[in-house]
C-alpha cells in the first residue's frame, strides 16, 4: 500500500485548488472516510487547517460520543476544532424535509458560515468512489436528470472531494493496518435512509467482477453527464443575463418572455440559482418545485403565485417571474416625523404654498395637508375599508389597491397612512374622502406637501 505521503501527492496532482498558501476546513465526523481525510490532509503543507463536527442529534449519547471523539482527535492533532448541535429532527419537521435533507442543509449552512467567519479558503469533505456509485444508483431510483447523473463532482463552489478517486476499500484498509481509530454509525446499517438501502445492496456484490465492471463502466457515464450539465451551466448563465431585469437583496425578477424556449435543465439551473439567491441558501428546488414554477410560468395557476420553501414567493405579473423574500420587504410601523424610509418604500414632505389648482392637480403619489404631526404609517389590515376621494361609499382597502394594479408581491406589506384612527392615503393609490380641504383657507398659509415614491423596481 502507498504511503501517506505518495497518497496525497497524487490526489493534488493536477488539481487547481491545491496550494500551500491555501486555509482548508475538513468535515469530520469520525467516520473512517473524514478520518482518513485528515491524516490524508496533514501531509500536505497548507496555509491552515481546521476541522468541523456537526452533531445531529439523531443518536442519542453516540452523537455526543462522536463529538468527544472528534474533539479529542483534533486535540491530538494540535488543529484547530469547531463543532456545533442542532436537533434535525425538529428542524426537519418544521420545514417539511426528510432528515438526510435537512440535516445536509443544515451541515452545509453552518460550514459555509465557518468559511467567512475564520477566513477559510475551501470546504473538505470526504466522499469517495463508492459514494458516487451509490449516488448514481439512488439518482435512477428517484428519476433524476442530467445535474442527478452528474453525481457528485470534486468541486462544486468552495467544496472540495478529493477523495472521489478512492475506494471504501482502500480506506479502509490504510486505516487497519496504521491502528487509526475511527466512529461506526449504526445509522449506516438502517434500511429506513434510502442511501443506505442501496450501500447494503452494493455491498453484496463488492468484490466481484460485476462490481468492478459496474464500476469502470459508470465513471465514463458520470464524467459524460458533468460535462454536459457544464453546458448546461453556461446556458443558465446566458438566459439569466438575457431576462434578468432586476435584483437586489431578497428579490429577483426574470422576463418570462422567451423563456420557454430553452431547454428544461437550464431552466432548472437558472430557477435553483434564483431561488439560492433570494433564500440564502445552498439548496436549489426540488423537482415538485421546478414542475410548480413551470406551471406558474405558463399561466397555469390562477392565483398567479407561488410558495417554495424557506418562506420564499413567487409571483407571475407584469410578464415577469418574481423570487422575493416577504420578511426582507417587511418593515415597522411608526409616526410619521417629515422622513419614513427603508429599502421598500420612502415617505417625504415638503412646504409648499399651494393655489386651488395645485389641490385639485395633486396626484396620488402626493398629499397637501396643513400639518404632518399626529400621522402614523402602518400595513393596511384585512378588511379593512375607507372612503375614496370623491366617493360616498367606503370601499375595501384590499379591493382599492388591487383595482390600482398594484404589484402582487408588494401587496402584503403595501403602507397606509393613518391620523385620528382612520386611514387617509394609500400612497400611490388613492386619498381619503376625510382629507378633503376647506378651499378658503388654502391661500392663507404654507402647507405640507407629503411625497411618497417606491424604491426603484420595487
Amino acid at each position: 500500500m502507498p504511503s501517506l505521503v505518495e497518497l496525497s501527492k497524487n490526489i493534488i496532482k493536477n488539481t487547481h485548488w491545491y496550494s500551500n498558501d491555501v486555509s482548508v476546513l475538513i468535515a469530520l465526523s469520525g467516520g473512517a472516510d473524514s478520518v482518513f481525510l485528515m491524516y490524508l490532509m496533514r501531509a500536505l503543507p497548507f496555509k491552515k487547517i481546521g476541522v468541523a463536527h456537526f452533531n445531529h442529534q439523531l443518536r442519542g449519547h453516540d452523537s455526543e460520543s462522536d463529538e468527544l471523539f472528534c474533539k479529542q482527535l483534533a486535540k491530538k492533532h494540535n488543529t484547530i476544532f469547531y463543532t456545533t448541535s442542532i436537533d434535525i429532527v425538529s428542524e426537519a419537521k418544521a420545514h417539511q424535509n426528510s432528515i438526510e435533507e435537512e440535516g445536509r442543509i443544515q451541515r452545509y449552512n453552518w460550514l459555509y458560515s465557518l468559511l467567512d467567519s475564520e477566513k477559510y479558503d475551501y470546504i473538505l469533505t470526504g466522499h469517495h468512489q463508492d459514494d458516487n456509485l451509490e449516488t448514481l444508483l439512488l439518482n435512477l431510483y428517484s428519476g433524476a436528470g442530467i445535474k442527478g447523473m452528474s453525481c457528485i463532482s470534486t468541486q462544486n463552489d468552495r467544496v472540495i472531494r478529493p477523495l472521489l478517486g478512492i475506494t471504501k476499500q482502500l480506506i479502509l484498509d490504510y486505516l487497519t493496518l496504521n491502528s487509526i481509530p475511527y466512529r461506526e454509525d449504526a445509522s449506516n446499517f438502517e434500511s429506513r435512509f434510502s442511501r443506505n438501502y442501496f450501500r447494503q445492496k452494493i455491498g453484496l456484490i463488492k468484490n466481484t467482477n460485476v462490481y468492478m465492471e459496474f464500476i469502470n463502466s459508470s465513471l465514463p457515464f458520470i464524467k459524460a453527464n458533468q460535462d454536459l450539465y457544464y453546458l448546461i451551466r453556461n446556458d443558465s448563465n446566458y438566459i439569466n443575463n438575457q431576462h434578468v431585469r432586476y435584483y437586489n437583496k431578497g428579490k429577483i425578477s426574470l422576463g418570462v418572455e422567451g423563456l420557454k424556449k430553452y431547454f428544461s435543465p437550464a431552466l432548472k439551473e437558472l430557477f435553483d440559482i434564483c431561488f439560492k439567491y433570494v433564500s440564502n441558501e445552498q439548496q436549489g428546488l426540488s423537482k415538485n418545485d421546478f414542475d410548480s414554477l413551470i406551471a406558474l410560468m405558463n399561466g397555469h395557476i390562477k392565483s398567479n403565485k407561488l410558495s417554495l420553501p424557506e418562506k420564499i414567493k413567487v409571483y407571475n405579473e407584469k410578464r415577469s417571474l418574481v423570487f422575493i423574500d416577504d420578511r426582507y420587504f417587511d418593515w415597522e410601523e411608526g409616526e410619521f416625523k417629515g422622513l419614513f424610509e427603508n429599502e421598500y418604500f420612502k415617505i417625504s414632505y415638503r412646504t409648499i404654498l399651494p393655489d386651488w389648482d395645485t389641490i385639485i392637480q395633486s396626484a396620488n403619489d402626493r398629499l397637501i395637508l396643513g400639518s404632518f404631526h399626529g400621522i402614523n404609517i402602518r400595513h393596511w389590515k384585512p378588511n379593512e375599508v375607507f372612503t375614496p376621494f370623491g366617493q360616498s361609499r367606503p370601499k375595501k382597502i384590499s379591493r382599492v389597491i388591487q383595482d390600482h394594479k398594484v404589484a402582487l408581491h408588494l401587496r402584503k406589506n403595501y403602507p397606509v397612512l393613518e391620523y385620528l384612527g382612520n386611514v387617509i392615503w394609500i400612497p400611490g393609490v388613492r386619498k381619503s374622502e376625510k382629507i378633503r380641504l376647506n378651499t378658503s383657507n388654502i391661500k392663507k398659509r404654507e402647507m405640507i406637501e407629503i411625497q411618497f415614491s417606491l424604491k426603484e423596481d420595487s
